[in-house]
């Protein structure tokens, strides 16, 4: 087991380390408990130096995001390739907001996935309706009232236009 500590201040004054790891002794007996049954970690945050184009690794990188998340107005390129962190860069910018801010940002994300999938519907009913056959002027009228919501390949996919057709719209 592994308890990790994460702090905004200095533990530990006398380590130089960002990450210290601790093991524990028994008090009385002075036992030591193997290295797997249970670790201390800690991260100090001010110890960490390092600039964005110096950060290599995934816990240099997490390190990064939660020391510089409250200055962040969006996940950097460098880092962004990680799901987790986005997601946490999304948390973190929902836990500022006011309840109010927080119920109005959930409906308009909940009207978004409700037009998309009404564009969604009404496309493979097109298609259902002939949209093959269908002349390609028709494929890209449809394809441009998708540029708002869909990716490229989603919209190549859907109106069977090719993928450089779809660039070309945009």
């Amino acid at each position: 087991m592994i308890a990790l500590t994460i702090t905004d201040f200095e533990m530990f004054r006398d380590l130089d380390a960002v990450i210290s790891r601790f093991v524990l002794k028994e008090k009385h007996d002075l036992t030591d408990y193997a290295i797997d049954c249970l670790e201390l970690v800690f991260v100090e945050l001010p110890k960490f130096h390092q600039t964005l184009n110096q950060v290599d690794g995934l816990t240099e990188q997490w390190i990064y995001f939660l020391q510089n998340a409250r200055r962040l107005e969006s996940v950097p390129v460098s880092i962004g390739n990680v799901p987790a962190i986005q997601q946490a860069f999304k948390v973190a910018n929902q836990a500022n907001l006011s309840r109010e801010e927080l119920e109005d940002l959930e409906s308009r994300e909940m009207f978004i996935r409700d037009q998309r999938n009404a564009i969604v519907k009404d496309v493979k009913q097109g298609r259902t309706e002939g949209l093959k056959q269908g002349t390609n002027q028709t494929k890209i009228a449809i394809a441009q009232r998708l540029l708002v919501t869909l990716d490229d390949a989603t919209i190549a996919q859907t109106t069977d236009l090719t993928l450089e057709q779809v660039k070309q719209l945009r």
